[in-house]
Order: structure tokens, then C-alpha cells, then sequence
């Protein structure tokens, strides 16, 4: 087995693996996850199919014939994701068909063949001239290996463009641009540039194999697939790494509270009881609408984007009620103070409440205003401000109070006490 055959089968086991959990999770995010899953696996499958094909496990016809018009699936599929996802459309619409008319009709024409006369042993292959086996009598349609090829290259160029298209005009970043949107915006627009590469390659391919005919060997087309496959196996990877589009990316359209830095939230850390958030970079008048509009939601004591509780139900409007769930367990379980255990971590978290590791990678990413270790940081912080309250600094120096709150240093707990608050301890007393 040669090094592309070999990056080939790698990245075939891990596009269809990937392409099976988006098809198969439950999750906000079905139906785009689907199309994503859709496209997985087809580059998976065709990265399996080329590798079969050099290892001399099918012919060349029989590639073409059978596989390559599942093919014209990829490009479509990956523009409805992400066009569902900008759009948070969560709908099959009849619209939609529109983008899979030449890809079925790729897949009637070698059912034409076979009912045209075109099989041999069972096993169908490309016809490799406009007339039937073993008769002159001439196909009423008939497409060559190279005119499937110029189609697809054609059709992924213009998805490719019609997603930048899209991209471009609804992901635009604004001054006060939430958080959340941000991380969405990066995805989409990494996504797009793998799969830019990815039709970059495809259309110098082609173009070697129209006019150039392996001429020019500083553009070998075995280098150019060689690239492919690495880029698919570094697209496949960051998703096994960043397993965020398992569980479902906030949409765009989502609509989430302003979350405010550490420094402006250290006023109301002693503050146990959530309080609404307004946006405070709006006139007074916008304010008071978007406030309305948002005023089931709040960030609580511990950072987390919830919802206010009312008398018929308590839920999250922006997630599945997994999301809450989880939520008031670490709330629960940070009643304990766990972190003032030095190593405390996501995986203390995660083996204390038998949750899954990514599943709170997930939660942290979109769902609390800090990332993992800012959370701690603000506990520990938090911990210190409740020991001054209490009178502590009278009977242990500043020391050992930053240690009873995990910190591992002096030098560590005065950082980050004057991070989070704005002051060193000694300044804030």
C-alpha cells in the first residue's frame, strides 16, 4: 500500500465514522447536521472508492459507472448545512429539491445503461463507447468519464461560490458581536475555506487532465490528491478534536443575552441571585424593547445563560433541556466548593457527574461568558471575596487564604485575583 492510498483509507474511515454520528446524534441542529453528515460521507466514500481503485480492487469503469454519480451529492449537501445553519432553518423544503435534481439524474443514468443492455458478469461499468454491449446499436444518451468529471467540477465551483456568497453577506462581524456568534462565524468560514481547497484542487486536476495531460510534472495530479487528503483529514480531525457540531452550534439567529466582562461583573459576584441582562450599548429606547424581548433570560451566579423560571415550566428557549440539565447539575455540584482542589478540572467535573468531557467542552464554548479556566478562576475569586466577608484576613495572611481557594502560588492568586477584580488583594482590602 503506497502513502496516498494510505491517507486515502484514513481519511475514508474517518469521514464515514464522523458522517454516521451527525446522521445518527440528537441534537438542536438535525437536519443542517444531516446535510453535513451527507457530505461526510460521501468524500469519505470517495475517498474509498479511489483507494480501491488503486489498489486495483475495481476498474476505473466500474468507478465511474457506480460511484462517481453519488458524487454530485457533496456539493449541495454542504451548501444546504450551511445555509440552514445561517438561516436557522430546521426545515425540508420543497426548494430544496431543486439542489438534488442533477445529482438523481446521475444516478437514472447508469440505471439507463443497465435496462439500455449495458451490464456484463453482473457488474456494471462505464460504457466505454456510445454503443450497447455487444451491439453497435448507439445509446440515445450517453456521457463519457471525462464529461461526468468537467459536471462535477463545474458544480462544486458554483456551490463553492454560492456559499461564500451566502457567507459573506449574513456573517458580516458587527462592534458588539456576541460571543457565541463570533465562535459560529469562525466555523463557517474555516469550513468554507477547507472546502475552497478542497475545489481548488479538484478544478487543477481537471484542468491536467483536459488540456495539459500530465505535461508539466511540477503539477503532478497524484501531489494535488495527495493535498486533498490531507486537507480531509484535517477538516475530519478538527471535528473529532471540537466535537461542538454534535451537539448542535447555536445558530446565528439565536437569541442570547450580551455577556459582560469579568471586570464589569466583579460588583455582584457576592450576589447569589441572577439578574436580568440589558444591553448596555443601546439607546435607552432600544434597550428597553430588546430587554422585553429577552427578559425570560439571565446569567446567573456562575456565569451560565439561563432562563428564568415561571409556574408552567422551566427550559432553555436556545438549547434542548439537556443543556439546562446539565447546567444545574454543576450548579449543584459547585455547592461543594470542588474547586478549591488545586487539579480541579473538566475532568474532575465530568467523573464527578458521569457527564461526557465534551459535552461540558460544548457547554463552556457557548453556554457560560468564560471559557473553562476563566470559571475557575472567578470561583476561586469569588471564594477569597466570601473569606474577606467572613472576617478571615484577621486570622490568616493573604496566603492562605488564596490557597484554601485552590489557588497553587502567591504569584498565581494575586494574577488573577487582580484580573478578575481589578485590584490586588491587598489594594481591594
Amino acid at each position: 500500500m503506497g502513502h496516498y492510498s494510505f491517507l486515502n483509507l484514513v481519511s475514508a474511515i474517518f469521514g464515514v465514522s464522523i458522517a454516521v454520528v451527525l446522521l445518527i446524534s440528537s441534537v438542536k441542529n438535525k437536519l443542517p447536521n444531516r446535510f453535513l453528515g451527507l457530505g461526510f460521507f460521501f468524500l469519505g466514500f470517495r475517498s474509498l472508492s479511489i483507494f480501491a481503485m488503486q489498489e486495483n480492487l475495481i476498474p476505473n469503469t466500474f468507478l465511474m459507472g457506480n460511484v462517481s454519480c453519488w458524487y454530485y451529492f457533496i456539493p449541495p449537501t454542504l451548501y444546504l448545512y450551511i445555509s440552514k445553519i445561517i438561516h436557522d432553518d430546521h426545515s425540508f423544503r420543497r426548494k430544496d429539491l431543486i439542489h438534488f435534481t442533477i445529482p438523481f439524474l446521475a444516478i437514472l443514468l447508469p440505471v439507463y445503461y443497465i435496462i439500455a443492455g449495458y451490464s456484463e458478469y453482473g457488474q456494471l461499468s462505464l460504457p466505454i463507447q456510445h454503443s450497447k454491449l455487444n451491439d453497435a446499436y448507439p445509446f440515445a444518451l450517453y456521457i463519457q468519464m471525462g464529461q461526468h468529471a468537467r459536471i462535477i467540477v463545474l458544480i462544486s465551483v458554483l456551490y463553492t461560490i454560492l456559499a461564500w456568497r451566502q457567507a459573506v453577506k449574513y456573517l458580516k462581524k458587527t462592534d458588539d458581536e456576541h460571543p457565541q456568534r463570533t465562535k459560529m462565524r469562525h466555523w463557517i468560514f474555516g469550513l468554507l475555506s477547507f472546502f475552497t481547497g478542497l475545489c481548488i484542487i479538484l478544478f487543477f486536476s481537471a484542468i491536467l487532465n483536459w488540456t495539459l495531460n500530465y505535461q508539466i510534472p511540477q503539477l503532478d495530479i497524484s501531489k494535488l490528491n495527495i493535498i486533498r487528503s490531507l486537507l480531509l483529514i484535517v477538516l475530519f480531525t478538527r471535528v473529532i478534536i471540537k466535537r461542538d457540531l454534535l451537539l448542535g452550534i447555536p445558530s446565528l439567529k439565536t437569541t442570547l443575552p450580551d455577556i459582560e466582562s469579568a471586570e464589569s461583573l466583579s460588583y455582584n459576584f457576592r450576589d447569589p441571585q441572577p439578574s436580568l441582562v440589558h444591553h448596555s450599548n443601546t439607546e435607552p429606547e432600544e434597550s428597553t424593547s430588546k430587554s422585553e424581548e429577552n427578559k425570560e433570560l439571565f446569567i446567573d451566579s456562575n456565569g451560565w445563560i439561563q432562563q428564568l423560571e415561571n409556574e408552567e415550566e422551566k427550559s432553555l428557549n436556545i438549547e434542548p433541556d439537556k443543556i439546562n440539565s446539565y447546567i444545574d447539575q454543576i450548579n449543584h455540584y459547585l455547592k461543594s466548593d470542588p474547586y478549591t482542589d488545586p487539579d480541579f478540572d473538566l475532568k474532575t467535573i465530568s467523573s464527578s457527574l458521569n457527564i461526557p468531557y465534551y459535552h461540558l467542552e460544548y457547554l463552556f464554548r457557548y453556554y457560560n461568558q468564560y471559557s473553562f479556566a476563566e470559571f475557575r478562576n472567578v470561583l476561586r475569586v469569588r471564594h477569597v471575596l466570601q473569606a474577606f466577608d467572613k472576617g478571615e484576613r484577621e486570622h490568616q495572611t493573604l496566603e492562605a487564604i488564596g490557597q484554601n481557594a485552590g489557588f497553587s502560588s502567591r504569584s498565581s492568586f494575586f494574577r488573577v485575583f487582580k484580573q478578575v477584580t481589578g485590584k490586588t488583594p491587598k489594594q481591594f482590602l
